[in-house]
């Protein structure tokens, strides 16, 4: 955003900024515009500090009940936690072949926190021979958004 766009914007647009690896909701786009570093008051006045939901990982074996990347079986289960700064944000996953990973895919899992900063999950994923590209994805309530995803080949 440039100053000569700041009086096609109105005063309350919500736009997000990100710092140091971390993203800020900023309330007021004309007040960040007219904000210098460094000045009393902060970096980003009217606004709050948040951060994207956070993501782990991982897909396990039935058999074994250890993570796996390879495996022979049909089926595993996602083991997923995912934390956020927010108490309300929702997760999804979804599995595609690696072939197929750019068409729009089905949710395989849904839910939300309901609350909680804190969402720790399972769910049963099917898998095809070949490679598999299972995303999880979180979204918090201020619209931040983040993913995370893992490969998983299954043999013959």
């Amino acid at each position: 955003i440039s100053k000569s766009s700041c009086s096609d914007t109105k005063v309350g647009t919500s736009i997000v900024a990100v710092r140091g690896g971390r993203s800020f909701a900023v309330a007021d786009a004309c007040a960040q515009l007219a904000h210098k570093p460094g000045s009393k008051g902060g970096d980003f006045p009217n606004g709050k500090e948040s951060a994207a939901p956070e993501i782990e990982l991982s897909v396990v074996d039935d058999k074994s009940r250890k993570p796996v990347l390879v495996t022979s079986a049909k089926e595993a289960e996602l083991h997923a936690t995912v934390r956020s700064s927010s108490d309300e944000f929702s997760v999804w996953v979804t599995n595609l072949p690696l072939a197929k990973r750019f068409q729009s895919p089905a949710k395989i899992f849904f839910d939300r926190s309901r609350g909680k900063k804190e969402l720790p999950f399972k769910s049963r994923i099917q898998l095809r021979e070949g490679l598999n590209f299972v995303s999880v994805y979180a979204k918090s309530a201020n619209g931040i958004e983040s993913a995370r995803s893992v490969l998983i080949r299954r043999v013959k």
